[in-house]
Order: structure tokens, then C-alpha cells, then sequence
């Protein structure tokens, strides 16, 4: 249904504990999937790829490009976002309603954050209350 292990720096590894995690559905108290549970040795690992993705190619984007890329993810959030919301009913209970609502916010927030790169000239803009 989905991957069983973390995507860390472009793919997909196993952790080195190597320890699984059962995900058991709310609903019948049964396990539905096991996954592979991250250590610090994968934190540390995914810590490390985000810093040389941004400095490899990320930071020195034009601004176009960076909301083009958010945009994509957004579009692709939509494009599954039936899948999502079924996927995050199923793991914590949540009602089908709720998860569907959320996995629209998801791809809100990348189209919030792609449209205001064009907007940002060294003003803040205020996002929420105490933001």
C-alpha cells in the first residue's frame, strides 16, 4: 500500500536497528502494515541530505523554478489525495471527512508558500496569529 522503509537522501534504505513498527487500525484493533522504525543514525543521515540538497541546488534555484517545483508537489497531493485521506482514516480513526480535509491543507501549504515566493521583496508577511 505504501513504503515500508524511510526515503532518507533521495531513496529508499533500511534502517540499520533494522526494528519494525506494527500499524494497527483504530477501528478493529488489528495490525494493518509493519514499517520500518528510524533511529537517530537515519535523523542524522536525513539531516545531512537536506543540507546538501540545498546547498547543491535548492539555494541557488531562481524563484520560478522553486514555485514551479511547489506547485508540483501540490498538484501531486491532489492527485492522491483520496489515497492520503484514506491511508490517515485507517492509521489513527480519524473520520474519512477529517483526513480528506487535511489532505487538502496539504497541498494548500505548498500552493500558500509557491505563490508567495513571487510576493516577497523584505517584508514579512503575517501568516497566523502569534506566527
Amino acid at each position: 500500500m505504501f513504503p515500508q522503509n524511510p526515503f532518507i537522501d533521495g531513496k529508499s534504505c533500511a534502517p540499520r536497528e533494522g526494528r519494525r513498527l506494527q500499524l494497527i487500525d483504530p477501528a478493529n484493533e488489528e495490525p494493518f502494515t509493519e514499517i520500518s522504525a528510524a533511529g537517530f543514525c537515519e535523523v542524522d543521515h536525513a539531516l545531512a541530505g537536506a543540507q546538501r540538497a540545498f546547498e547543491s541546488g535548492w539555494r541557488d534555484l531562481p524563484p520560478g523554478k522553486r514555485a514551479e517545483i511547489l506547485f508540483a508537489v501540490a498538484k501531486k497531493l491532489r492527485e492522491h489525495a483520496e489515497e492520503i485521506a484514506a491511508i490517515e482514516s485507517r492509521n489513527i480513526g480519524k473520520p474519512i471527512t477529517d483526513a480528506r480535509d487535511e489532505a487538502a491543507l496539504g497541498a494548500r501549504v505548498f500552493e500558500y508558500y509557491a505563490g508567495a515566493i513571487s510576493t516577497f521583496f523584505g517584508d514579512t508577511i503575517p501568516v497566523a496569529r502569534g506566527g
